[in-house]
This record gives structure tokens, sequence and C-alpha cells, in this order.
């Protein structure tokens, strides 16, 4: 019987240092098989964007945070000059 193979879940998440493993269950049988995760480049670390290593996704929110919170300062000192 051939297998039937799910979407797989991520059963150790791959690293700069180290490979990771994807594990696929048939629906039908249970039988199980890994894959190996290649291990993330570190070129990418800390790109705009990467959501890798480093600070890419991070650095994206915190450069929105801070747009946000001048920008409310800004305004704030702008109503209450004219009130």
């Amino acid at each position: 019987a051939e297998h039937t193979w799910d979407d797989g879940v991520i059963t150790k998440k791959a690293t700069t240092k180290a490979e990771g493993e994807m594990t696929y269950t048939c629906t039908k049988c249970g039988h199980t098989k890994t894959e190996v995760i290649p291990k993330k480049s570190g070129a990418g670390c800390g790109t705009v964007g990467s959501g890798g290593g480093g600070f890419g996704g991070n650095y994206m929110f915190m450069i929105s945070l801070m747009l946000l919170i001048s920008t409310l300062i800004l305004f704030k000192k702008r109503n209450s000059k004219s009130a």
C-alpha cells in the first residue's frame, strides 16, 4: 500500500550551526518518515525582513514601533501648542 503523507511537522528547527528535521506521518497507517532541513545560512542574518537568525523580523517591528511612537509624540506636541 502506498503512503499518504501529511504536511509534516518541524521536529527540530534548523539553525546556522545544525541541520533541522521534518517528520511526516502517513494518514492511513501512522508510519513516519523524517527529512533533513538544511542549516540556515549565516548570510541572511540581520537582513531586513529575513525572519531568520539575527534580528531580521524583530528589526522591522522595532523600526515600525519607533516610528509610531515618534509620530504620536509629535502629534501630541502640536496639539498642546494649539490649545
